[in-house]
């Protein structure tokens, strides 16, 4: 539970920072670098937000049905982003984030699926 907690945390608090402080400072370089700051930030939403979640469910709920949840979540807020005026919203919807997005979830998948294996052969 701690390693999926932190884990998530960390994620969390590097989304953040690169989008308040990273984004604005490095979109000057190149277009990779406007890609992968563009997108990072889904990506570790999606990864941290799962694992904090799974970091507090019952041992009898299902992993999958969470990181679903969180993606579907991301993903509705993206397509929203996408419907609303850049001006009143500051988004636009985006295609790299859809993709960053499930990578995230297969990465949150992943990583819990280690944690659980891990945690099972110290019990």
């Amino acid at each position: 539970m701690r390693v999926r907690f932190l884990i998530g945390l960390v994620c969390a608090v590097v989304a953040a920072m690169i989008q308040l402080y990273l984004r604005p400072a490095w979109r000057s370089f190149s277009e990779l670098s406007i890609i992968l700051l563009g997108s990072l930030p889904n990506f570790l939403a999606v990864l941290g937000l799962a694992l904090l979640l799974l970091a507090f469910r019952k041992s009898t709920q299902r992993p999958n049905s969470t990181i679903l949840a969180v993606l579907f979540g991301v993903l509705a807020h993206e397509v929203f982003t996408g419907s609303t005026p850049s001006s009143s919203f500051g988004g636009h919807f985006d295609w790299n984030d859809v993709i960053a997005s499930v990578l995230g979830a297969i990465m949150a998948y992943w990583v819990d699926q280690r944690l659980r294996r891990s945690e099972s052969k110290t019990t």
